[in-house]
């Protein structure tokens, strides 16, 4: 019944998030019991790619997590979830052709932002990780959500790397003025 549920859910969605936990959860309920290719045959390349990679990652095999999140993009190359995943993966395997990989694939939305900027300050590439972190900065401003501190400490920091202190030191009053508005008083 709740497998009936969740396949129905996943083909009214087109939330990434929603998609992947839902991948996940079908894909852990019925991969031991091997009714996964029987009984979701039209979405099995979806859940062999994000489902399956989630399942290898909580196990510690990023090698086979990558080895599905590629047959998945091969199949759906739009899915930013999938797209996201794969770059943190990349990203952390450290060479320099799985980088250039990992950057060639993130869109322009705030998380592929926010992974971009650390992909490039990996790299050293302080320019790019300026330009990543303001786009990520200037995105959440439109969307009309906070920009996190975290983002502006980490601007900061690339500014610092890039030789422009004066810009750095503005960036850091920034968020030290928004860090105040953060701290509450325990005993209230």
């Amino acid at each position: 019944m709740a497998l009936a549920m969740a396949s129905k859910v996943f083909h009214l969605t087109n939330r990434p998030e929603l998609l992947a936990q839902i991948c996940y959860q079908i894909a852990r309920s019925c991969i031991p019991q091997g009714g996964l290719r029987r009984r979701y045959s039209s979405t099995i390349d979806h859940f062999e790619g994000t489902g399956l990679a989630q399942m290898w990652l909580l196990r510690g095999r990023k090698d086979k997590a990558v080895i599905n999140l590629e047959s998945m993009r091969k199949l759906r190359p739009e899915h930013p979830f999938g797209l996201r995943l794969l770059s943190a993966l990349y990203q952390s395997h450290r060479s320099l052709k799985k980088l250039q990989q990992a950057i060639a694939m993130l869109g322009g939305d705030y998380d592929s932002l926010i992974l971009l900027a650390q992909i490039y300050e990996q790299m050293k590439l302080w320019r790019k990780t300026i330009s990543s972190y303001q786009q990520a900065n200037q995105v959440c401003s439109r969307q009309g959500l906070t920009v996190p501190v975290e983002l502006i400490h980490n601007l900061g920091n690339a500014l610092m790397k890039n030789k422009h202190p004066q810009q750095a030191i503005h960036t850091f009053d920034q968020a030290l003025a928004r860090e105040n508005d953060y701290v509450e008083d325990p005993f209230m």
